[in-house]
């Protein structure tokens, strides 16, 4: 019995030493490279490190990220005036000097949303975004005075009047496709550059009235009517970076600079009108008279946008399921956008248009810059 023992043994210690030395060096070492290349990956900084097997479900080898956002937006243009308060308006000719204080539409708070959806793929963690966003602002002023007080209408031909009254409408619609890919700098600190393409749509329209309706000298009464509207679209290379440093119990601080620069068609048109009622060799004389300028044209308009808040996020069903809250004040800022037809130059002796000795006149175009600001409330669902 004793015997047959050792001789299972020194049978098993054979066995092993031939499995052990049968492979020469080099096949050893090739073998544990292909193991080794199975669970690893390299990083973008050249350093080796365990390859992990991708979290949650993924649909086509992608996984997919939909976006809503809220939006409370203030917006101001770079010129919205629309009258000038004096204390004596001029009714048979513009004199100066003239003191008083300019009268403009100030944009109030005003809802907005965005929506958004995109993808990642699992191999390599690029992901493609694509984001829509519609906002709308309008606002409306107006005051009256008596005289000997009044105002010069400033989007016209300095009209006298004792009342005037503003209205001014911004529609704003964006669609932009982003490509980007995050990279972790650290276990706390995430950066993800990105580049894409944006496509903005931008609609003003300002309509002014001015009412000159009390007997002064000759003028019985004046009423004009000036209407503003500029139509853009425009299209560009965008470029930008977002960071999100990460906190404790989900929560985190997220940061968002881009620029672009759009190529884009402007359709401008200025349309005025007046009706105009005077004594003359002591009859009452009315006159009308209307001017209808039409202008397009193409140019550059650069564009930034910055955003900073706060972000929780919480996973589900063993994080196939993200959910992400976020709140941030974001700002974008358009550059030369707000395109105008006005009047330069000595236009008229009377108050109303009349090149009678008039030394010049020319119309011209004008460029001034629009800004959306505010708190954006964003909800996101990663799967």
């Amino acid at each position: 019995m004793v015997r047959f023992r050792v001789k299972e043994v020194l049978f098993l210690l054979v066995t092993l030493s031939v499995t052990l030395f049968s492979a020469s060096p080099e096949d050893r070492i090739s073998d544990l490279e292909k193991q080794m290349l199975e669970v690893s990956t390299v990083t973008q900084m050249g350093n080796i490190g365990a390859k992990f097997a991708p979290t949650g479900q993924s649909f086509f080898g992608c996984r997919w990220l939909l976006s809503v956002d809220v939006l409370l937006w203030k917006a101001k243009v770079g010129d919205s005036s629309f009258a000038y308060s004096v204390d004596r308006p001029p009714t048979e000719g513009l004199a100066f000097p003239q003191n008083g204080s300019i009268v403009e539409v100030d944009f109030g708070w005003d809802w907005g949303f965005k929506v958004g959806a995109g993808m990642q793929t699992t191999h390599n963690d690029w992901d493609l975004f694509l984001q829509f966003t519609r906002y709308k602002a309008s606002d409306s002023s107006g005051s009256r005075k008596d005289l000997p007080s009044g105002f010069l209408g400033l989007t016209g031909f300095l009209d006298p009047a004792l009342c005037a009254k503003s209205s001014y409408k911004l529609s704003y619609y964006d669609l932009s496709l982003y490509l980007g890919k995050a990279y972790f700098i650290s276990s706390k600190l995430m950066m993800k550059p990105y580049f894409g393409l944006k496509n903005s749509w931008i609609s003003q329209k300002q309509d002014s009235r001015y009412e000159f309706d009390t007997r002064s000298g000759s003028l019985v009464s004046f009423a004009s009517q000036l209407r503003d509207s500029c139509k853009f679209w425009g299209i560009g290379p965008l470029g930008g970076f977002y960071s999100q440093w990460y906190l404790d119990g989900g929560f985190s601080i997220l940061t968002e600079a881009s620029v672009a620069l759009l190529y884009g068609y402007y359709k401008c048109e200025d349309f005025y009108k007046t009706n105009e009622s005077r004594i003359q060799d002591g009859n009452q004389v009315v006159s009308f008279g209307t001017a209808n300028i039409k202008g397009s044209n193409h140019h550059y308009s650069p564009f930034s946008e910055f955003q900073l808040g706060l972000c929780y996020e919480r996973s589900y069903n063993d994080d196939r399921f993200f959910f992400l809250c976020k709140l941030f004040y974001e700002a974008q800022y358009f550059f030369r956008q707000e395109d105008k037809i006005v009047v330069e130059g000595a236009v008229r002796t009377g108050p109303t248009p009349n090149l009678v000795n008039s030394s010049s006149v020319r119309f011209a175009r004008e460029s001034e810059d629009i800004s959306f600001h505010g708190v954006t409330f964003r909800m996101e669902l990663f799967f």
